[in-house]
Order: C-alpha cells, then structure tokens, then sequence
C-alpha cells in the first residue's frame, strides 16, 4: 500500500543578506520559505510517534540555518536547504522548495519576488 504523506511549512520567516546588489549584503531583507517534503508516512499513521515522520521543527531550524547564511541568489539558497534537508532526513521521495525575498530592491511595486523548485 502506498502511504505518500507531505510535510508542509508555510511562511518561515528568517532575515538574511542574500543578494547581488551591494545595498542587500549591507542592509539585508526579510525572505519566506515555503516547504513541501514528501515520504512515506505508513510507520506514522498507526504509530503516532515523533520518530517515524519529519519533525517540522527541525526541518524549520535546518531552514533558517541556511537562509541565514549570505549568498549571491534565492536559487543557491533554496539548493542548500534541500540539500541539508534530505541529508537529515533520508526517507524524504520529493518537495518543492519556494524562497522569497520580501521587499525587493526593485523600481517596480511587488509583493514579493521569489524562485521555486521541485524534485
């Protein structure tokens, strides 16, 4: 039987300094994460134990620890989380990894902009 959960993060706020311009390394900016990790969840659903799923708590604190470091772009950043991440835990089958720079040092009026992937 194919047990397929999804372990999802929303909204994972941390401040960093990633960017290309010199204003972003110096002044920094507020970037959101979101975060979706696929695994087989068949030993949790009967077990109820922290154990036999992602501990979303940890997976929020490997996050941050990554987007904390500088980097050149949203693209590096999201590489090393997914990295660190199904390092930590093996069991993870696929995601999707959405990073966003908040406040953009853009002449443009937005939101936010970001970069996305999946595997």
């Amino acid at each position: 039987m194919n047990n397929k959960g999804t372990i999802i993060i929303e909204g994972l706020r941390v401040f960093s300094h990633i960017g290309v311009f010199p204003q972003e390394k110096t002044v920094g900016n507020i970037f959101e994460a979101d975060i979706s990790l696929e695994f087989d969840c068949g030993a949790v659903l009967p077990s109820g134990k922290l154990e036999d799923t992602l501990n979303y708590a940890e997976i929020c604190r490997l996050a941050r620890c990554e987007i904390e470091k500088d980097a050149d772009l949203l693209e590096e950043t999201a590489g090393r989380i997914q990295r660190t991440i199904t390092m930590a835990y093996p069991q993870i089958t696929g995601g999707r990894i959405s990073l966003y720079k908040l406040h953009p040092p853009i002449e443009c009026e937005l939101r936010k902009a970001g970069f996305s992937f999946c595997w």
